[in-house]
Formats: C-alpha cells, structure tokens, sequence
C-alpha cells in the first residue's frame, strides 16, 4: 500500500490515499488533498489562512 501510495501521491504536496485491504485483493478507496477533508476547523481562524499561503499545488505539473 505505502509504494503504492507514493506513487499516485507524485508531484502533490499532500495526498492521502486509502485503501480497502480484502480478501479479493487491495482497492483504492479515495485520494484527498486536503487533511480533513478540508473541513478540520483551525483555532485561531487566522492560522487557517496563514497555512494556506504556504500550500501550493503544481496545477501544470500534474497530469
């Protein structure tokens, strides 16, 4: 799983990948770009903002 995520998380600054482990074999469950689904609130909500100034995401780097 973790050379597998590695891979599809190529070029991403943050990726989580997850997975279903089953008898039948390893699925690919979902692919996130943001921890928390982007909905984890921040205390203060200026720390919020201030973490997004350093996110980047390589828009033309990933295809």
């Amino acid at each position: 799983m973790k050379e597998i995520a590695v891979k599809l998380s190529k070029g991403f600054p943050f990726l989580r990948v997850d997975f279903f482990d089953t008898d039948e074999g390893l699925y690919l469950a979902e692919m996130t770009l943001y921890p928390g689904g982007a909905h984890t609130p921040y205390h203060p909500e200026l720390f919020d903002a201030e973490l997004g100034k350093h996110f980047h995401l390589p828009i033309d780097e990933v295809k």
